[in-house]
């Protein structure tokens, strides 16, 4: 049987898949313009640890910004025996797509193929590379601190890159230094949480009620929080990255909060505490 419509259904039919077409594309665009993280963590050459950060403080870090992404911070870990080998740092991309043309302009740099064959003169520098993208989780607390007045405003990476925050982030930029003042050095930590099997939402919501839910009034700062991208992380995994006023505070802290951090949600937690490093561009 052959169906014959009349030239209202047609345009009908027509206005439809115009409306379909125009909505798919927009979502394409939004989900192209999503700003998304990047951890990038180098493991080095044995015995080559310096020589990788003369590369990064020689200038690797600007002509990574100069390809269009925004360098959040380099950190070196506190402790043995990845203190003797490892760089961290984290990066920050308009979207998924960015990232790749990013990188991809950096590889074709002369300056920068320049710079990395002199580095590597007396041999490679680098033995291993992972790289995570992040998608950024917003918090209760961090969406009323967004309201406040800019002189009490914290360090918000959502907004990291745009110059229209740079005057609030400058004016929050003040925790480091009243840490100095008081004779204690500032220590980051990079926490990697495992959520229970099916528990991945229930531990967002916690941490969405609070940018440190665990640690309460101890003085510790939340600067992030990530969910990863890809699987299988994407469906078990919180990458948390906090501030503390020292090494000891730290300690200190989750020594009476390790239990909440475990708790029914949680199936394992890794810490990892890190010192930034002299060419890091961010004192957060």
């Amino acid at each position: 049987m052959v169906h014959k419509y009349g030239p209202v259904a047609c345009v009908a039919v027509g206005v439809i898949l115009a409306v379909l077409y125009v909505n798919h594309t927009v979502l394409a665009q939004e989900q192209e313009m999503d700003p998304v993280f990047e951890l990038r963590t180098y493991t080095s050459v044995d015995g080559r640890m310096p020589a990788l950060l003369d590369r990064f403080s020689q200038g690797k870090r600007a002509m990574l910004g100069k390809n269009g992404m925004s360098v959040i911070g380099f950190w070196v870990p506190a402790d043995s025996p990845l203190a003797g080998n490892t760089l961290i740092y984290l990066l920050k991309h308009n979207s998924l797509n960015a990232a790749k043309d990013s990188w991809d302009r950096f590889a074709g740099d002369p300056v920068w193929r320049t710079l990395r064959d002199k580095t590597a003169a007396d041999g490679p520098l680098v033995s291993q590379v992972e790289s995570v993208f992040m998608d950024p989780q917003t918090t209760v607390a961090a969406a009323r601190q967004a309201e406040a007045p800019a002189t009490t405003r914290r360090f918000d990476l959502s907004t990291f890159g745009d110059p229209r925050s740079r005057t609030a982030q400058a004016a929050a930029v003040t925790a480091p230094q009243a840490a100095e003042a008081q004779g204690m050095t500032p220590v980051f930590e990079l926490r990697t949480y495992t959520a229970a099997e099916g528990r991945l939402q229930g531990l967002l919501a916690r941490f969405k009620e609070d940018q440190s839910p665990v640690l309460g009034n101890s003085g510790a700062r939340a600067v992030g929080f990530w969910v990863p991208i890809e699987r299988p992380q994407s469906e078990n995994t919180v990458m948390y990255l906090l501030q503390h006023k020292s090494l000891d505070a730290a300690k200190d802290s989750w020594s009476s909060g390790e239990a909440a951090a475990q708790g029914p949600l949680v199936s394992n937690v890794e810490s990892v505490f890190m010192d930034p490093t002299d060419f890091s561009p961010t004192n957060f």
